[in-house]
């Protein structure tokens, strides 16, 4: 996607059996193009599959933009709007608890590309949210029943 335009980026992910297979999809759009991403895993979790369909929309924008994500995972919403994830990077990447960050990786990742761009994220209740965060989810799930089948 183009710099210089407000962007959305509709993040979905499905899980069938935590873990299980799984799909995630993300809708990327700016007004005027639009873009989906998705794919699947034959054994994963949920939290991972909703990581990796922000990251994948994200990594998809170039320059520096405004630009809100919705998803239908509250462990990536939560994990900014509550600031869980700076807690844990400045705590070594440990829990409250002192227990090891799950998906360490893909939040390090995700923390890479949020930071030249401003970001309002938003949770969206499965398939109930605008038809840009329907057709993700609608994408994802399609996703996690392949890999479910294949």
């Amino acid at each position: 996607m183009e710099e210089n335009k407000e962007v959305t980026v509709a993040a979905a992910s499905c899980c069938l059996g935590d873990p299980g297979p799984g799909g995630w999809a993300a809708l990327v759009s700016n007004g005027e193009m639009e873009l989906m991403l998705s794919s699947s895993c034959k054994l994963t979790s949920s939290n991972q599959m909703a990581l990796t369909a922000v990251l994948e929309g994200l990594k998809s924008i170039t320059g520096s933009v405004k630009i809100t994500v919705t998803a239908n995972n509250r462990y990536v919403v939560d994990g900014f709007c509550k600031g869980w994830v700076r807690a844990w990077e400045k705590n070594n990447w440990r829990t409250a608890k002192n227990g090891i960050v799950k998906n360490k990786e893909l939040w390090e990742e995700l923390l890479s590309h949020i930071n030249q761009h401003t970001i309002t994220w938003k949770w969206v209740r499965g398939q109930h949210g605008s038809p840009s965060s329907t057709r993700a989810s609608k994408e994802a799930q399609q996703k996690a029943n392949d890999a479910h089948r294949g």
